[in-house]
């Protein structure tokens, strides 16, 4: 079950307006003729939406809480998470990724975004799911290499910000080293990007970016922060100041020392980079400013666009010299503020934690959808559960986005993906209600025959009343006389003008 992409990928369209330019390789949906570019094969849909409406029962019918001072069995060791249903989500992200990638020239990319997805899977997995299993097993390990315990791994210790802290700065620093040495060999820092500053430039805007990202990493491990996320996580472990301090901070108080926490070590290392950033670009300059009278060989200066070259004219040595530093300065500072200069130094840490943020955002959602199930589908549920669990899938797939558009350097990735999932979307929307009258009827059956007494699916949601209404109102458009015909001139209109703007 291969999908496959639409011909005419790599040559010009010729339209009586002139001719459009081919669509890139990651694109999804062709704005100019209005279709999509890839063929998904019938088994596909038809296996998503079976795995689907088993996914969904197995999280409705299964799992529900223990009444008090009941045993367990092994239906709520098995299926008390909704990792039935968060595997089904997940599959979904996996098969998007593939589509934006599935062009046999970005098979590296997808190989790589692929790998960080999966491992990102494994860990929110294990780690939400089953937790204790995890924790268990890394005690055991610990107690081997006669480490400390960390039968507490949770929000709450220390030891989880501090790792998470290190990985962050360690992932951004190799990638920091490597680009420095690409540019060194004269290569691009970036493949992805037409961008070639000159060394001094590079180095000191990754050092700008970096101490950017130690402030941000200050912030978020502050105690207002931390305590804000844990709350978003449901986590109901206590956090303190001492939490988000190294580990060992509060052996004899209930307070760190506050050059300990994490803040505080976040906040020199911004410093010292910001320090090297600034040494580096006054360094620069003054060689500009010697090599504009000719106190310095210029050919140790490479030339950057934007950058002018010096001219010797016959101007006082004051304004020569101003007029180069200034120019140095500027070209400088000015790759190193950019937003794309920031997003390039960068791009390596965002982008996996985006997909791993849309990973978390799909375990919360699953949770969510199978507390709605177990409960009536009244308004009070819907608004505390069922919302939620929208909210959390909206943000999953903006994560997802986003992070291929900070890999590929490209915001059309993220546009384009965009109106992709919004046809598919709303194709889902407008039947949406069918596949929650066969839940309902797979409901009944087993209610019918004595299979169970559960409803999960008994009553439709305001989900279902939703998609009905809406295709309903379509319906209803496509036999009013003149609006089909209106719309097809309308759209067609509009894709005809667009290549002109």
């Amino acid at each position: 079950m291969s999908m496959v992409s639409r011909p005419n990928r790599s040559q010009p369209i010729n339209t009586p307006d002139g001719e459009i330019a081919p669509p890139a390789l990651t694109d999804i949906f062709d704005e100019q003729r209005g279709i999509l570019l890839v063929r998904f094969p019938a088994a596909l849909i038809v296996a998503l939406g079976v795995s689907g409406i088993i996914a969904f029962a197995i999280t409705g019918f299964l799992g529900y809480a223990l009444p008090d001072n009941s045993p367990v069995t092994l239906e709520w060791r098995v299926f008390h998470r909704p990792w039935a249903l968060f595997l089904w989500f997940c599959a979904l992200l996996l098969i998007f990724q593939v589509t934006v990638f599935r062009n046999p020239a970005l098979r590296r990319r997808l190989v790589a975004v692929l790998t960080t997805t999966t491992i990102s899977i494994i860990v929110i997995g294990v780690a939400y799911f089953e937790r204790e299993w995890l924790l268990n097993t890394l005690n055991d390990l610990l107690h081997w290499l006669n480490l400390p315990d960390l039968r507490d791994l949770s929000l709450s210790n220390p030891w989880t910000y501090t790792l998470i802290n290190a990985l962050i700065l360690g992932v951004f620093w190799i990638d920091t080293l490597r680009r420095w040495g690409r540019r060194a060999a004269g290569q691009r820092p970036n493949p992805r990007s037409k961008e070639m500053p000159s060394l001094e430039d590079l180095i000191s805007g990754d050092l700008i970016a970096g101490a950017v990202l130690a402030i941000i990493l200050a912030i978020l491990f502050s105690p207002p922060v931390a305590y804000v996320l844990t709350r978003l996580a449901q986590s109901k472990l206590p956090l303190t100041a001492c939490t988000v301090a190294l580990p060992g901070a509060c052996l004899t108080s209930s307070t760190p020392d506050p050059r300990v926490t994490l803040t505080f070590l976040n906040t020199l290392i911004s410093l010292a980079v910001l320090v090297l950033g600034l040494i580096i670009l006054a360094l620069s300059a003054v060689l500009s400013g010697l090599a504009a009278r000719g106190a310095v060989d210029e050919t140790v200066l490479e030339a950057v666009p934007g950058r002018p070259a010096s001219e010797r004219a016959p101007e006082s040595v004051g304004e020569q010299v101003s007029l180069t530093i200034i120019n140095t300065l500027r070209a400088a500072l000015s790759r190193s503020f950019r937003l794309t200069g920031i997003f390039l130094s960068l791009r390596n840490v965002v982008w996996p934690a985006l997909i791993f943020l849309s990973a978390v955002s799909l375990a919360f959602a699953a949770i969510f959808v199978q507390t709605y199930l177990h409960n009536d589908k009244s308004l009070t549920f819907t608004l505390n559960y069922l919302l939620p669990a929208l909210g959390w899938m909206i943000v999953a797939v903006g994560a997802a986005v986003i992070a291929l558009g900070i890999y590929e350097v490209s915001f059309e990735v993220v546009w384009n993906s965009l109106r992709f999932l919004s046809i598919a979307g709303f194709v889902v929307l407008l039947t949406f209600w069918l596949f929650s009258l066969a839940m309902w009827s797979i409901n009944e059956f087993l209610l019918q025959t004595f299979v169970t007494e559960r409803n999960p699916f008994a009553l439709p949601g305001v989900s279902t009343f939703l998609s009905a209404f809406i295709l309903a109102l379509y319906a209803v458009l496509a036999f009013t006389p003149g609006w089909r015909t209106r719309r097809i001139l309308r759209v067609g209109g509009a894709r005809r003008a667009a290549p002109r703007g």
